[in-house]
């Protein structure tokens, strides 16, 4: 992309600093409000229920997985480099 291109389709720096200070300023508001704090207070707390168990998830897959795959690698014949169960 020429110079010329990438000055068509970036976002000047002032604008994108100016939507910056829109948003910040709305999420400032927003969180002023006791209802507003509470009710994003659960939601976080929600989701991080939500990500623990999760990563819970994926650690029990992965021990899984890795189980599997020693159970595959002890059964191949090194000479041959196939399964033996195959």
């Amino acid at each position: 992309m020429t110079q010329d291109q990438t000055n068509k389709t970036s976002i000047s720096p002032a604008a994108a600093g100016a939507v910056g200070a829109i948003i910040g300023a709305g999420v400032a508001i927003a969180l002023s409000d006791k209802k507003t704090r509470e009710k994003v207070g659960e939601k976080v707390m929600q989701l991080a229920q939500e990500g623990k168990k999760l990563a819970k998830d994926m650690s029990r897959e992965t021990t899984e997985v890795k189980k599997d795959l020693k159970k595959i690698s002890e059964n191949l014949d090194p000479d041959t480099t196939t399964n033996k169960d195959l």
